[in-house]
């Protein structure tokens, strides 16, 4: 399926939720969100995770948790989506929630046919996942007001969204992930 056809999130028969690397670290608080102003993309993105499971949807959250070929001990996900019932935590070891874990096999086992993917790093953690998904013929769907940046320069924000409109179908507004799980 064309990303850029208009009709993609029509045909989505099975939709996952994948919420990329939104963890703390003990020691230093919110570790990838601590810009006021991504509290109520956190919101929108707990709100979108609790709707999804309710209505039977896979959730899937990632945790990032080596540095190289060390484990970091500290990291999990913020408080809000470790409280959730039914999240699908994946430890990844790497920068694609893809590379060197069981996520194809666990999206193939809930008869996944499309991934929607949100959280941070945008222009490295989440693209990454994008471009794998996309590669392993999933239909992904990605929201920019839903992903983080820590390095909001225009050139590297034009790059990484021409990215992620050569991936995924790119929705502009949070509310249609939200009818995707709603029903």
């Amino acid at each position: 399926m064309n990303p850029t056809d208009d009709t993609t999130l029509e045909k989505l028969v099975k939709p996952a939720f994948l919420i990329i690397d939104l963890q703390v670290r003990h020691n230093n608080g919110i570790w990838h969100c601590d810009n006021g102003s991504h509290y109520d993309c956190i919101e929108r993105i707990v709100y979108i995770a609790e709707v999804a499971l309710d209505n039977g949807y896979p959730v899937i959250a990632s945790e990032y948790w080596s540095n190289g070929d060390k484990p970091i001990s500290s990291v999990k996900l913020i408080p809000q989506l470790d409280e959730l019932q039914g999240i699908y935590v994946l430890r990844k070891p790497s920068i694609s929630a893809f590379k060197d874990t069981n996520l194809k096999e666990y999206l193939i086992s809930k008869d996944v046919d499309s991934v929607i993917i949100v959280g941070y790093h945008r222009d490295i953690c989440v693209i990454k996942t994008i471009e794998d998904a996309y590669n392993l013929e999933f239909v992904v769907v990605s929201c920019e007001p839903l992903t983080f940046t820590s390095n909001p320069s225009s050139t590297r924000r034009k790059t990484t969204l021409e990215k992620l409109n050569e991936y995924s179908h790119h929705c502009k507004k949070y509310t249609q992930i939200m009818a995707l799980f709603s029903d």
